[in-house]
């Protein structure tokens, strides 16, 4: 099978009217293949499915992720036949591996012991307030279960925590906390294994199958050597997929001109079922929201290259020098839309420079990886004495006039008048500084695609899949970046995306394995 025709243009636009045409078709019943379908032929759009069954599970996973194996730590625990497939050859691959290690908990036993009060109503209203297209149920189901993906992980699998609790943008109390990420991924793939799911890499989910009353049956899977199982779920199935960030026809669809921008996730991210999602009925919401990250060097892949240093009061400039947005907004679609119309770097594509003073660097440095300075990345700062000398070396002749002018603004009013920057990075961080202590510096930064958790479907409070009607699709769930539009709506706080996939899928894994039979 041919994996262009699955990530086709036709297959990522096919709406809601032509699935619900789809499936007036469909056949009754999971026990029968279509009348028009030859044997083994496969449809699933149409509710075709297979004459017979090559295996056949209680709940099966599509994703070996930090959400994926969470869901099926949580369903083998409470008693389910779990398979889990991943078209990766492991999954040290995954978003929660590949990460800054940030992990977002409401009211954690942490907070407590820093004395920090939390509650899910403040997050379910920081974070509404914030994200602005969240769905609250969702919220609220996150909320009251993220301690015990936090008591699994923490209490019995010995993942530790570093430092203090941390404050993203758009809280108004800190709520992150940090780990290692490619050792929060391998225990709780370790856990998933411990409990009796079977996780089968280098096998990659093609379609789902569902019958004449929309109930989702079964999986179209293909192993790297080209074989197809058709793998029956007799409770549910659950797809914790990822994104669409290596899917460039899709990223362009969404925003023109972003498909230039590099993926540096799992590339495992093609949006195959995505595609297989919108086949029977799921709506995609937030495409004209998608973004991007910045903040690695050009150049570099990985963490150790990588420093957000507007956080602690740097200012971002394009290659001339000039100042482009409010340093305050974090990552949206906003920003990325401003990056897009900047000047291109003709060696290392469209970057800029994030422009920090000595007062700045500190407290970057104070608060080290994975977002603040680290040996790997002050060895990548330019510095100088003074602005003028510092533009000279960076090749951008308006820096040293961006530089005074917005100085001269915060010392003299407070904030920002060109594009009203008040704070470091929006609610709950300190106002802006000056930034006039030498030496000063300068991080070259490009924009990637970690992941586009704005622009995915939307589920109900049990994490089943809603079509366009927000009514739910039987028996298929999603958790983690497919659906992660339905927490952290149009802007991202930093760890709610690991959090939350964990978190649901541990919830979604349990909660499907006491469903029945839909062929009892």
């Amino acid at each position: 099978m041919s994996q262009q025709k699955d990530l086709s243009r036709r297959g990522f636009l096919l709406g809601t009217g032509a699935a619900a045409l789809a499936l007036s078709s469909v056949v009754a019943g999971c026990s029968a293949p279509s009348a028009s379908a030859g044997a083994g032929e496969v449809n699933a759009g149409k509710g075709t499915i297979p004459e017979a069954w090559d295996e056949e599970y209680d709940i099966v996973i599509v994703g070996a992720g930090g959400a994926g194996c969470a869901a099926a730590y949580g369903a083998a625990k409470a008693g389910g036949g779990v398979l889990v497939i991943d078209s990766q050859s492991s999954s040290q691959s995954s978003s929660t591996a590949l990460c800054g290690g940030y992990t977002y908990f409401v009211n954690s036993p942490l907070q407590q012991e820093q004395g920090i009060e939390d509650s899910i109503d403040l997050f379910v209203s920081d974070t509404l307030a914030y994200g602005q297209s969240c769905k609250e149920e969702v919220l609220r189901t996150y909320g009251e279960h993220c301690n015990e993906y936090y008591a699994l992980v923490t209490d019995e699998l010995g993942l530790q925590w570093t430092g203090s609790v941390n404050q993203s943008p758009g809280c108004s109390v800190p709520r992150t906390l940090v780990c290692d990420p490619a050792e929060h991924q391998r225990l709780i793939a370790e856990a998933a294994l411990a409990q009796g799911a079977e996780i089968r890499y280098q096998t990659t989910g093609r379609r789902l199958f569902s019958d004449g009353n929309r109930v989702v049956c079964g999986i179209l899977a293909e192993e790297d050597s080209g074989r197809e199982l058709r793998i029956k779920a007799k409770k549910a199935v659950i797809l914790a997929t990822g994104g669409i960030t290596h899917n460039p026809e899709m990223i362009e669809e969404c925003m023109p001109g972003a498909s230039q921008i590099p993926a540096h996730s799992c590339v495992g991210h093609t949006g195959i079922m995505h595609n297989a999602s919108m086949e029977i009925g799921c709506q995609m919401y937030g495409r004209p929201w998608i973004y991007a990250t910045e903040a690695k060097y050009p150049g570099y892949t990985s963490m150790d290259q990588y420093a957000e240093l507007y956080i602690y009061g740097a200012v971002e400039v394009n290659l001339t020098g000039d100042r482009y947005i409010d340093e305050s907004i974090y990552w949206c679609n906003e920003r990325t839309r401003a990056l897009l119309k900047q000047p291109t770097d003709p060696v290392d594509g469209i970057c800029t420079w994030e422009i920090l003073d000595q007062t700045a660097y500190d407290l970057a440095l104070a608060a080290g990886p994975p977002i603040g300075l680290q040996e790997s990345t002050v060895e990548l700062l330019v510095s100088a004495d003074n602005y003028e000398e510092l533009g000279e070396k960076i090749l951008s002749p308006n820096l040293a006039a961006t530089m005074a002018k917005y100085n001269d603004d915060v010392a003299r009013v407070g904030y920002d008048t060109v594009f009203g920057r008040e704070t470091m990075l929006g609610v709950g961080t300190g106002p802006v500084a000056p930034l006039v202590t030498p030496p000063f510096y300068a991080f070259k930064n490009a924009p990637h695609f970690d992941y586009n958790p704005a622009t995915s479907f939307y589920v109900d409070e049990q994490c089943r899949a809603l079509n366009s009607f927000d009514e739910p699709i039987e028996r298929l769930y999603q958790v983690g970046e497919i659906m992660l539009r339905s927490v952290i709506g149009n802007h991202y706080q930093y760890g709610l995306a690991t959090g939350a996939g964990g978190t649901l899928g541990l919830y979604c894994g349990g909660l499907t394995a006491e469903l029945d039979n839909w062929d009892a």
